[in-house]
């Protein structure tokens, strides 16, 4: 019974390193991309600006493997992203999002 107490108090330790533990939720990482592509939706166009977060609100966008520790306390989180925009095929794209806690506590999109 003891080794499986080291064991999983090791497994803690290995995933806490990783940010598993300590770092934002596969939700909290898969939200906070959504802002991310809602807030800058890559365009000034009022309409294109429009289509796009419209296709932001309406993607699937879903964590992909661990996050990195790229700047202390922030994470650097891969997340696989699809989105249909009118009159086009779907679109698959990965991108990063830098996510750190901000001076309330609560997890936030950093630069």
């Amino acid at each position: 019974m003891a080794r499986a107490t080291m064991t999983g108090a090791a497994l803690s330790v290995i995933l806490a390193g990783c940010g598993a533990v300590s770092g934002p939720s596969d939700k909290q990482i898969e939200d906070l991309a959504r802002q991310e592509m809602i807030g800058n939706p890559g365009t000034d166009d009022p309409a294109q600006r429009a289509v796009m977060v419209a296709a932001a609100r309406d993607a699937t966008i879903s964590k992909k493997g661990m996050c990195n520790t790229s700047k202390p306390d922030v994470y650097a989180c891969m997340v696989d992203v699809t989105v249909k925009l009118p009159n086009a095929p779907e679109a698959k794209q990965t991108m990063v999002v830098q996510i750190g806690k901000g001076a309330d506590g609560a997890w936030k999109v950093v630069e």
